[in-house]
C-alpha cells in the first residue's frame, strides 16, 4: 500500500466539514504482490490526530468521483482511490492506520504530515 496524494478541504457548497475541523483526503493505491486474491476495503483504514482520537473514514461528495470502493485484488492487481476522513485543522501529527483483516491485529501506520 502506497499513500499517494493527501489533500485538505473544506468542503463544497453541498457538504462541509464540523466547525473546528477539515476533510483530509487520503490517496492509497494497493498493489497485491502475493499469490492470492486478497480483499480490501476503505472501512479497513482509520487516521489518528495529535489528540489520540482514532477514527473511522466519514461519508462526503467531495470525493466521491475518486473514492476507493471494496472488492478484491487477484495476484499482481492494482487498485487506486481516495478515503475521506475529518481532523481538526492544521492537525500536525495526522497518521493513517491500515489494518488488512479484521481477524488480526496486524496494523500498518502512515505519517501524513
Amino acid at each position: 500500500m502506497i499513500v499517494e496524494n493527501v489533500e485538505f478541504s473544506q468542503g463544497n457548497d453541498f457538504d462541509n466539514p464540523s466547525e473546528g475541523d477539515e476533510f483530509v483526503i487520503v490517496e492509497v493505491t494497493m498493489n497485491n504482490e502475493g499469490e492470492d486474491t486478497i480483499s480490501y476495503n476503505p472501512f479497513h483504514f482509520s487516521i489518528q490526530n495529535s489528540q489520540g482520537n482514532i477514527t473511522d473514514q466519514t461519508f462526503t461528495t467531495v470525493d466521491s468521483d475518486t473514492s476507493l470502493s471494496s472488492g478484491e485484488l487477484a495476484p499482481g492487481g492494482t487498485v487506486t482511490g481516495t478515503i475521506p476522513f475529518e481532523a481538526p485543522v492544521d492537525d500536525p501529527e495526522l497518521e493513517l492506520i491500515f489494518e488488512p483483516s479484521f481477524w488480526s491485529a496486524d496494523e500498518v501506520r502512515i505519517n501524513l504530515n
